[in-house]
């Protein structure tokens, strides 16, 4: 060309004539086509005079880069309105690639819009989807939100969508949908979500000072403290209280039973068949033995007890297990509770021979009460009573240590009665102790 100086080599007076048709008519394409230059060298010609900021094309700053606000004024109208890439492209003097770049690099993630330096626009808040105020979006902002959330979330599990939506707080229906979860999974986990609860000493010194005085497991003590202070504390509370104090109720160590049943051995009538609750009083009675160590030897420990509301009736120390024992225990137990001749009572008892002898057998059957009697070899027949002085002997550690003597043991039984019929709360009874259920 004869405005050409070599090959690729402009004049001065070339490139200020282009620049100057720029700045006229505003149009790469019509600079193209009347001076056959490439939009490489109109751009830096253009660069180059200080004019370029005053005209339309100011919108590009450098070689091939837009500004991030120029990008989303072009999204949005693209966004707003009903015309397509090559219309925007023509209304922004753009290539209409350009414009479908753009787009696809939003769908993929905003970050790609923007450029790498100069001063950004406020539509970079919205990068941060935790710290967002909802209602306050317009159309682009929200597409923008939209694209963001759902490009973050695609790690997130269900339960971590949940506390996102609640964290927000609004549009709770739309969130669902983006984040393709269902609403009344969202619900019902709100409603179920854990508490962290804080530490509470008044509860705490409740546990300590209730444990002191009885060391109960956390069920029975929660009962004890609920009934007591008429609170409503949790299990898990006390639970975490007697943990976090090294408080732990008395357990018995358990072993394998041994039971040896000889042959053609008489099977008496078993008439309680393991149904132990009574509807009223006196129409259960439930009796055992227990063996006890003390320094001089060893004691036995007889009680009877109410199946209605488990209260101990009486309790009987004694050094052997006579028939005559036996008997006068259970004599006393049926006087001080008025029981008449011809009544419905059930004394029920395993087939020891203190129970199952003829003395006892014979004023029972005079008093006109029916005995029973358990299956041999099959403790759980008698379970109401096994659960009893498993109670008394773990209260008492009496398994791991020796009573110094027989009035001690005496002592110890009585108060042990008093706190059990007055004091320690039943799950069955509606956490109450047994003489105070009506």
């Amino acid at each position: 060309m004869a405005n050409k100086k070599g090959t690729k080599h402009y004049k001065p007076e070339f490139k200020e004539e282009v620049v100057d048709y720029l700045v006229n008519t505003s149009s790469f394409v019509l600079a193209k086509q009347k001076y056959l230059v490439s939009d490489t060298s109109l751009r830096k010609w253009l660069l180059a005079d200080e004019r370029y900021k005053n005209i339309t094309m100011a919108r590009k700053i450098g070689s091939y880069n837009y500004s991030f606000e120029f990008k989303l004024e072009v999204l949005n109208d693209l966004f707003t309105s009903s015309d397509s890439n090559v219309m925007i492209a023509k209304k922004y003097k753009i290539h209409p690639k350009t414009v479908s770049s753009w787009l696809k690099k939003y769908m993929i993630n905003i970050e790609l819009l923007k450029r790498n330096s100069g001063k950004h626009s406020n539509h970079d808040s919205l990068i941060d989807i935790y710290d967002i105020d909802l209602s306050n979006l317009n159309d682009l902002e929200w597409k923008i939100y939209i694209d963001r959330l759902q490009n973050n979330s695609k790690q997130w599990s269900n339960i971590e969508k949940y506390r996102y939506i609640n964290m927000i707080g609004q549009k709770a229906t739309q969130l669902f949908n983006i984040l393709s979860v269902t609403s009344s999974a969202y619900y019902r986990w709100r409603r179920n979500k854990p508490k962290m609860n804080a530490y509470k000493p008044d509860i705490e010194k409740l546990v300590i000072d209730a444990f002191t005085t009885i060391p109960l497991g956390y069920r029975r003590l929660t009962m004890l403290i609920n009934r007591q202070n008429n609170s409503s504390i949790s299990v898990h509370q006390v639970r975490r209280y007697m943990k976090v104090n090294s408080l732990k109720g008395i357990s018995n160590k358990k072993s394998k039973p041994r039971y040896r049943i000889q042959k053609n051995y008489m099977q008496d009538a078993n008439l309680i068949n393991q149904n132990f609750r009574a509807k009223q009083r006196n129409e259960k009675w439930y009796m055992d033995y227990t063996y006890v160590p003390v320094n001089n030897g060893h004691n036995y420990v007889m009680f009877i007890m109410d199946g209605y509301n488990k209260e101990v009736i009486n309790t009987k120390v004694v050094s052997s297990r006579k028939d005559s024992v036996t008997k006068a225990t259970i004599s006393k137990a049926i006087c001080s509770r008025n029981i008449s001749k011809g009544t419905n009572l059930i004394i029920h008892s395993d087939q020891g021979v203190e129970f199952n002898n003829t003395q006892v057998k014979r004023y029972l059957k005079n008093k006109k009460i029916k005995q029973s009697f358990s299956k041999a070899g099959t403790p759980l027949d008698n379970a109401l009573m096994e659960s009893l002085i498993s109670g008394f002997k773990r209260e008492y550690n009496i398994s791991n240590k020796k009573i110094s003597s027989t009035k001690e043991l005496i002592k110890l039984v009585n108060s042990w009665t008093d706190i059990y019929n007055n004091v320690i709360p039943q799950r069955v009874l509606g956490a109450l102790p047994p003489c105070k259920f009506p």
